[in-house]
């Protein structure tokens, strides 16, 4: 319980920021909300995502929100910076 809290907290704190995410804030987001909905890390889920092997359509449900955050951690991993 007390993990999910101190998730909240950072997404919080990164909500009311100047709205530009840091490298460093991107990845945590991505891996919270990896964690949050599928619990499994950024690589973890970016594997399974790209060989589609999420086996439940709960499962995928799931996925496809931590998807939408896939253009922002690869951006990142191209070395790109988020702001």
């Amino acid at each position: 319980m007390a993990f999910a809290a101190t998730r909240q907290v950072e997404a919080d704190q990164i909500e009311e920021s100047t709205g530009v995410f840091t490298d460093s804030e991107a990845h945590q987001l991505f891996e919270a909300t990896a964690r949050r909905y599928l619990d499994m890390s950024t690589d973890q889920f970016l594997r399974m995502w790209d060989a589609k092997r999420f086996e439940s359509p709960e499962q995928e449900a799931r996925a496809f929100r931590v998807a939408a955050l896939i253009p922002l951690i690869r951006h990142i991993r191209a070395g790109k910076k988020a702001r």
